[in-house]
This record gives C-alpha cells, structure tokens and sequence, in this order.
C-alpha cells in the first residue's frame, strides 16, 4: 500500500486542472471546425469539442 488518498494528486488530475484553465473564460482556446468532416462549421472552444468525442 502506497498510503495515498483518494484526494491524491495524480498525473490526470493534474492534467483535468490545467485543461479547465486553458478553456475558461476571458479567452478559452478553441479549434477551427471548419475543415474537419463531421463538426460545426464554426470554431469550437476545447471544451466544447470535448462534447463531441
């Protein structure tokens, strides 16, 4: 037993939280849709394109 918590820090929880801080508000990073078959014609906001995977 390693004598972690459930609250342990790990590399994907690491991962989660920087990810939450590239697409929050003012400016989120997105990625332009718009040539790839089968989304929104649009740019999508990271977050957002998580949906549709």
């Amino acid at each position: 037993m390693t004598g972690r918590t459930r609250s342990a820090v790990t590399a994907l929880t690491t991962a989660e939280s920087a990810f939450a801080l590239l697409t929050c508000q003012p400016a989120p990073l997105v990625l332009d849709a718009r040539p790839v078959p089968g989304l929104p014609d649009a740019t999508l906001p990271l977050d957002e394109l998580r949906t549709w995977a």
